[in-house]
């Protein structure tokens, strides 16, 4: 059993449940019940479910992972690549922080915290 990944595992599933509940519910519904442009309303709905896609896969892959179902050494490319998605992910969430000005963004959009913890659980394995 790897203990980094162990732990980047319950962090993808915090961040995987949390987008599926919490995220549909304050996000997708509220957007998807707006007035706006059919096909970018269409647009942001597939972007959250591929970001679900790709959460929930992440989440089974590192499982594998931390459980010595698959192996890191067969797999350290693989381990990096979820690494540098999850750090992506955190760097655009700091960045969108920074830029948009929304007061204490850093606690209320703390997800970025979870995604910089999977990344950098992930870098150390390899």
């Amino acid at each position: 059993m790897n203990y980094y990944l162990s732990i980047s595992v319950i962090f993808a599933i915090l961040s995987t449940h949390g987008h599926l509940t919490i995220g549909s519910t304050a996000f997708l519904r509220p957007m998807l019940a707006t007035e706006f442009d059919v096909v970018s309303k269409r647009t942001m709905h597939c972007g959250f479910h591929y970001v679900s896609a790709y959460f929930l896969t992440s989440a089974i892959v590192l499982t594998g992972l931390s459980l010595g179902i698959l192996s890191v050494d067969k797999n350290l490319y693989l381990v990096r690549f979820i690494g540098f998605n999850w750090a992506g992910f955190a760097a655009i969430h700091i960045f969108i922080i920074q830029t948009g000005k929304i007061e204490r963004g850093f606690i209320r959009m703390f997800q970025w915290i979870l995604f910089s913890s999977i990344a950098i659980l992930s870098f150390l394995v390899t």
